[in-house]
C-alpha cells in the first residue's frame, strides 16, 4: 500500500494544544511551554530518544520543515508531499468495475479560537488548549483531539496518487510561526508566557513574567534571535533572506557610508564625530505634501543640491499652530522628520558639535544653504551661510538655531522666530 496524506493535515496538527515543550538543543530542562499541536523541535538532531515515553508523539523539526512520528520502530518520517501509487495491472476483459475512492480529503472551518475539521465524512471540532494525539494505523494514521477521532487514509493501488500541495513554514522572530498551503494560512504560537507569545530562544518564562536573555537583541520594542533574525531599521528580516547585496528602494547603496531613507528612498552620507554620528547632508524629505517646507527660491533643483528648508513646526513634525505656541518637550531627542533612528539634534548635541567645531568642521561638511523668513516672503542667504534648526524651543514663537558662516568657516548659535525656514541636520540615535 502506498501512503498517501492530505496536505492539509501538516496544518492539523497545530490547530489542538498540549502541554509539549521546544525540543531545541539550548532548552534541557523539564519545565513545560505550551505549543499548539506537535512538539517543536530545532532540528531532527535535536529530537528526544524515541522509547517507551516517547511512543505515538509527533514532532515538528524547524529547520527541515518535517513532521517525525516516535514508534515501536523508531522515527519515522510523514511525508506531507504525498507517493505516486502504484500503476494498476491490466485485467481480462470484462464489465467495468467501479473505480477505487480517492482518499478523504481534508477541509477546515471555525473562527480562531473553535476549528471544524472534516476529512470525507467524518468531523472533528478542536478548540484551542485540546490537546492532539496521533496514532498509526495499517491504513494511515488517527488523529484525536479532545474526545473525537478523525482517520487520515493512505493512498489505494491501482491508480496515480495526487500530489499533495506544498506547504511553507515561516517565522516571524517575534513568537509566531505561519504555515501557509494554498490558499490556506495558519498561525500559532512558539510558546505562550501569561498568553502573550514569545520565541523561547530571545525570552525566558518564570510564572507570568518574559524576561530577555542576555544573548537576545532588541528590536522595535521586541527582543529577537539574533542568530536567525536582524534588525534591519527596527524590521526583523530573516538573516536567510538578507540579500548579498544592500539596496535602497531599488538602488544599491553602501551601508558603511550612507544611510536609505526608506521613506522615499533618498540616500545620506554620515560621519561618526566623537561620540556623535551626523547626517553629512542637509534632510531632502518632502513632509507633509510641501506644508512648512520649501526649496530655496521654489527652485527643485535646489534641493538636490541644498537640501529642504523647513519652519520649526514642519522640523519637529507636529502642527503648524506650534510655530507660535509652546509645544515641550525640553531638550528631549525627538525624531521629528528625520529617518527611522535617527532625530532631530536637540541644542545640547548641537553645542557639542560647536566645542569641538575645530576639530570636526571639515567633516560635517555643513551646507551654506540659505533661509526663508516667512515675515518677508522672502528667501536669502544662500552661498553665505546655512542655518539649522535645533529642535530646542526658547519662546512660543522661537526656538534655538546654528549657523555655519562660508566666509570663515565659523559656526555660531543664536534664536529666531519659528517661522522661519532652516536646513536639518540629523544625528543618530
Amino acid at each position: 500500500m502506498k501512503r498517501f496524506v492530505s496536505f492539509i493535515f501538516g496544518a492539523l496538527l497545530f490547530f489542538g494544544c498540549s502541554n509539549s515543550k521546544d525540543l531545541g538543543a539550548a532548552d534541557t530542562s523539564d519545565q513545560s511551554s505550551k505549543f499548539y499541536g506537535a512538539k517543536v523541535a530545532v532540528n531532527a538532531t535535536s529530537l528526544p530518544t524515541c522509547d517507551s515515553t516517547k511512543l505515538g508523539q509527533l514532532f515538528y523539526t524547524i529547520a527541515e520543515e518535517q513532521f517525525h512520528f516516535c514508534s515501536e520502530l523508531g522515527y519515522s518520517v510523514i511525508d506531507l508531499q504525498g507517493k505516486n501509487g502504484t500503476n494498476g495491472t491490466s485485467g481480462t476483459s470484462g464489465i467495468n468495475g467501479n473505480q477505487g475512492a480517492d482518499g478523504a480529503g481534508c477541509s477546515i472551518t471555525g473562527t480562531a479560537a473553535v476549528k471544524t475539521i472534516t476529512c470525507g465524512t467524518t468531523t472533528a471540532t478542536v478548540k484551542d488548549g485540546e490537546s492532539c494525539t496521533v496514532a498509526q494505523t495499517a491504513e494511515g494514521y488517527d488523529l484525536t483531539c479532545g474526545k473525537t477521532t478523525v482517520s487520515l487514509y493512505n493512498g489505494l493501488d491501482g491508480m496515480d496518487g495526487l500530489n499533495a500541495v506544498n506547504c511553507t513554514v515561516s517565522d516571524n522572530g517575534m513568537g509566531k510561526l505561519t504555515e501557509s498551503c494554498a490558499t490556506d494560512t495558519v498561525t500559532w504560537p512558539k510558546a505562550l508566557c501569561n498568553n502573550v507569545a514569545y520565541d523561547p530562544n530571545a525570552y525566558s518564562c518564570s510564572g507570568t513574567t518574559l524576561t530577555a536573555l542576555a544573548s537576545s537583541v532588541a528590536c522595535s520594542g521586541t527582543f529577537i534571535d539574533p542568530v536567525h533574525f536582524k534588525c534591519d531599521n527596527n524590521v526583523v528580516v530573516p538573516i536567510a533572506q538578507i540579500q548579498t547585496t544592500n539596496l535602497c528602494l531599488g538602488v544599491t547603496y553602501t551601508p558603511a557610508t550612507q544611510i536609505c531613507d526608506s521613506r522615499d528612498g533618498h540616500l545620506y552620507t554620515y560621519a561618526t564625530l566623537g561620540a556623535q554620528t551626523w547626517m553629512t547632508q542637509n534632510l531632502n524629505y518632502l513632509a507633509n505634501s510641501g506644508t512648512g517646507n520649501w526649496c530655496y527660491g521654489n527652485v527643485a533643483s535646489n534641493c538636490t543640491t541644498y537640501g529642504r528648508l523647513y519652519n520649526w513646526a514642519a522640523a519637529r513634525d507636529v502642527a503648524q499652530s506650534y510655530n507660535t505656541t509652546t509645544l515641550g518637550g525640553g531638550d528631549s531627542k525627538i525624531q521629528g522628520v528625520c529617518p527611522s533612528g535617527w532625530h532631530l539634534a536637540n541644542q545640547s548635541e548641537w553645542n557639542v558639535l560647536l566645542a569641538n567645531w575645530a576639530t570636526y568642521s571639515t567633516a560635517f561638511k555643513a551646507q551654506s544653504a540659505g533661509e526663508w523668513f516667512n515675515n518677508q516672503t522672502i528667501f536669502d542667504n544662500v552661498n553665505i551661510r546655512g542655518y539649522y534648526h535645533a529642535s530646542t524651543e526658547n519662546s512660543p514663537t522661537g526656538n534655538v538655531r546654528f549657523f555655519y558662516t562660508a566666509s570663515d568657516g565659523s559656526l555660531a548659535t543664536d534664536g529666531y522666530f519659528k517661522t522661519n525656514a532652516n536646513s536639518i541636520r540629523c544625528i543618530q540615535n
